[in-house]
């Protein structure tokens, strides 16, 4: 597997590796909308991917992502995005509260303290929230399941969010962060 020259290079450490991936995950999942679909298929289907394990949707095949709306450090809160869903000729609105840990864990109640905050800044008779933990862990220290299952948040490694054993996609911006190997 390819060495990604966007997330590695010759320094001792690995950086701000959280804020790039809210910066990547925030455009990813907004690459998932319905206006996407023509101008890079593959990509497209990849950002749905992930966009649909986000919100532990497995059958989205005829699911339309009408939008997608992302914010990064809201309340400290590393992402969150607003989602609208078409299907059935129904709609549904989602939020979602992404917390990442690239190489660090949880502390002083951090789940839990965010999960109040969103909660309580969205009416949950028009939105169905979603609560994620991303780690770049493979093997997930078991501190952070244990926060994430005290929190209720479900709790993913970047590999389990996306496998990088597929097909490059007509992106270089996703190839480099999700298909290669930091």
């Amino acid at each position: 597997m390819a060495v990604s020259l966007l997330m590695r290079d010759s320094s001792e450490k690995d950086g701000h590796i959280e804020t790039i991936l809210d910066y990547v995950l925030s455009w990813t999942i907004r690459r998932s909308s319905i206006i996407y679909v023509t101008e890079k298929p593959l990509l497209y289907q990849y950002c749905r991917t992930i966009l649909f394990r986000l919100l532990d949707i497995e059958d989205y095949e005829h699911i339309k992502v009408k939008s997608v709306e992302t914010w990064k450090q809201w309340n400290y809160i590393d992402l969150h995005a607003n989602v609208e869903l078409e299907y059935n000729g129904n709609t549904e609105h989602h939020a979602i509260l992404i917390e990442n840990k690239a190489y660090t864990s949880v502390h002083d109640n951090q789940l839990i303290r965010y999960k109040q905050i969103f909660e309580a800044s969205y009416d949950q008779s028009l939105f169905k929230l979603h609560f994620v933990l991303i780690t770049c862990f493979d093997d997930i220290p078991e501190n952070i399941l244990y926060a994430c299952e005290e929190a209720a948040f479900k709790c993913l490694s970047l590999l389990d969010l996306f496998s990088n054993e597929q097909k490059d996609s007509e992106s270089d911006l996703f190839n480099e962060f999700w298909l290669r190997q930091w």
